[in-house]
């Protein structure tokens, strides 16, 4: 019976990892071709499979949030040639959360925030490599001192606070 049950553990793990979506140790080509909003794209595996990623290390604004257009066209306008996706977990949306950076390497994460057009979760943060979170902080510190993108409004609202208040509203 004990072998039985091992054999069959085995196999079930074998078909959840060939289900799973873009998950991998190595970083990816990826071409998006729908985005979501400014965190949020689709690419298609070498294999057809649709992934869906959320990039790691910031929260851009929420479609309808104000700088919510401008974040997706600046994300689209950095990867729609192509990025290379470092997938390294599944979110509870069975998104790939994935650090992303252009063909020439730079971390779009960073290039978003230091367009201001984003917030850094706390807690997501330590998800990101040490160089990438100092890389990250940096970019959002000049962002706010620059006042850039949604920290040149008189009230920047965060996406995370966004969510909360457009879902506590009648």
């Amino acid at each position: 019976m004990p072998r039985r049950l091992t054999a069959w553990c085995a196999a079930l793990g074998v078909l959840l990892m060939a289900a799973a979506p873009c998950v991998s140790a190595t970083p990816t080509a990826c071409q998006p071709y729908r985005y979501a909003d400014g965190d949020t794209f689709t690419f298609l595996s070498d294999d057809g499979e649709k992934t869906t990623v959320r990039v790691a290390g910031f929260d851009a604004p929420e479609r309808g949030q104000a700088w919510g257009r401008r974040a997706t066209q600046l994300m689209r306008s950095l990867t729609e040639d192509g990025a290379s996706c470092d997938c390294y977990k599944l979110d509870r949306y069975r998104r790939s959360v994935c650090t992303v950076r252009t063909l020439e390497g730079v971390n779009v994460a960073e290039l978003m925030l230091r367009e201001g057009l984003g917030c850094i979760d706390p807690r997501y943060e330590g998800e990101a490599h040490p160089d990438d979170r100092a890389a990250a902080r940096a970019a959002l510190t000049e962002a706010l001192g620059e006042h850039r993108g949604m920290w040149g409004d008189p009230d920047p609202v965060c996406p995370a606070d966004y969510r909360k208040r457009t879902k506590t509203q009648p």
